[in-house]
């Protein structure tokens, strides 16, 4: 079981082995629906990777069928109302991408059985267009299952280039639609919406507490992988507070108070 962490960096990894920083990878199971087993390795980095060494290869084989994931990585435990993540990806030239959704991580809300399931959110490559957004699905009564498009810049993923893709999440007060998302791209601003509902009634106080790498191929079209495929997960991180290096300065995250002007006379 992973461990269980209050604050702070929960999970940081460079991809020197398969389980370290608070990471554990493994490849799954063959997929059941056809395409065999897909795999999980420690590589050289490729490309010109940003302060990269090794990266994590996930393999797809020929006719892997969509809605699986070949490789799966799972955090360590925590309890927070909000997160900072931040991952590298890179797509190499030929990558065949799902029309809809090429999924590459979920955030988990705490379920306290296996029959309990307040909701989750994922972040994905999406579409034609192959845009980065943030998928919620969340199971409280009244809570959106809503996609996060960009509404901020509209960058594209393309092939034989690293990206570093940044999100903050903050959960709602129960009931509320107050909650913050964002996410950057190469720490442009792609998406904001601070109208997020994920949690209300019975699930209303649950916060954050599992986060997994999770490639899932699709899921919404039945299509299979026409190749042999494969890409890179880089340095990945998951914290309760911003991470140095990040995108999290580009706009304040903490309302303050403003202060009166300087030498201020009030006449009363």
């Amino acid at each position: 079981m992973p461990a269980l962490a209050w604050a702070g960096v929960i999970s940081d990894t460079r991809f020197n082995a398969l389980s370290e920083g608070g990471w554990n990878c493994f490849g799954t199971e063959a997929n059941p629906e056809g395409g065999g087993a897909g795999s999980a390795a420690i590589v050289t980095a490729p490309g010109s990777a940003p302060d990269l060494a090794n990266a994590l290869r996930v393999s797809f084989p020929s006719g892997y069928h969509d809605g699986y994931n070949p490789v799966e990585c799972d955090s360590n435990y925590f309890n927070s109302s909000e997160i900072y993540q931040q991952i590298y990806v890179y797509f190499p030239r030929g990558y065949e991408f799902h029309t809809i959704a090429n999924k590459l991580s979920y955030d988990y809300l705490d379920s306290n059985n296996s029959a309990d399931n307040p909701g989750n959110l994922y972040i994905a490559v999406w579409d034609t267009q192959r845009s980065v957004v943030i998928h919620l699905q969340p199971n409280s009564p009244g809570a959106e299952n809503r996609v996060l498009y960009p509404n901020k810049s509209w960058p594209t993923i393309q092939t034989d280039n690293w990206y570093k893709i940044s999100w903050y999440v903050k959960l709602n007060d129960s009931g509320s639609s107050n909650g913050v998302a964002r996410l950057w791209v190469n720490d442009v601003l792609s998406v904001e919406y601070t109208d997020v509902n994920m949690r209300s009634g019975i699930f209303g106080s649950r916060n954050f507490h599992f986060s997994t790498l999770l490639p899932i191929f699709g899921g919404y079209n039945k299509m299979s992988k026409t190749q042999a495929d494969f890409f890179y997960f880089g340095r990945a991180i998951l914290s309760t507070t911003p991470v140095a290096g990040g995108p999290w300065g580009a706009i304040s995250l903490i309302q303050k108070e403003p202060k009166p002007p300087n030498n201020l006379i009030i006449n009363k």
